[in-house]
């Protein structure tokens, strides 16, 4: 412990009693995490408060995650349930949600932006995107209901109990 607090001022560890055992992490080049070892009680490194705050930013990412992984079963059901026909209605052109730069195969023309059947079908289709912001649209009963099922099927996981699942 020869440095001096001159020296850790100058490393960005700020001013602290000489006595104190620091360690550091430079994340940045002006940004230091700092731990206090000598305040560690029973194993801790950081303080309860702390840990309150680790512990809600965790739920809310975690929510943040069920959220957007629902949504992308919501978009799996959508698809595994108009797949199930004799043929598949992103395979041509020839529906109605289907636009004039439709192109079921490529055929060499440069500078033309065209659009495949499953693109047209995704966008045009399930999402039924509107034209601009200033137009929202409506909701979608296809994607509302698909949506209600993927929670519907987490809530059963959940009453069930996760552990269940691998048996």
């Amino acid at each position: 412990m020869g440095d001096t607090i001159h020296h850790r001022q100058a490393m960005g560890v700020g001013l602290m009693a000489p006595d104190r055992k620091t360690h550091g992490l430079r994340l940045a080049s002006h940004t230091m995490v700092r731990f206090n070892v000598s305040a560690c009680r029973d194993g801790q490194a950081v303080s309860k408060h702390q840990a309150e705050g680790i512990g809600v930013a965790s739920v809310f990412v975690s929510a943040l995650i069920g959220l957007y992984y629902n949504v992308i079963v919501a978009y799996c059901l959508v698809y595994m349930i108009s797949s199930m026909t004799s043929e598949l209605p992103w395979s041509d052109c020839n529906n109605d949600w289907n636009s004039d730069v439709c192109i079921s195969n490529s055929t060499g023309e440069e500078n033309t932006t065209f659009y495949t059947p499953s693109e047209e079908y995704f966008y045009k289709k399930v999402l039924d995107i509107s034209d601009g912001i200033d137009d929202p649209g409506g909701m979608q009963p296809v994607l509302v209901g698909s949506l209600a099922a993927a929670w519907f099927i987490v809530f059963l996981v959940l009453i069930k109990g996760v552990g269940s699942l691998g048996k």
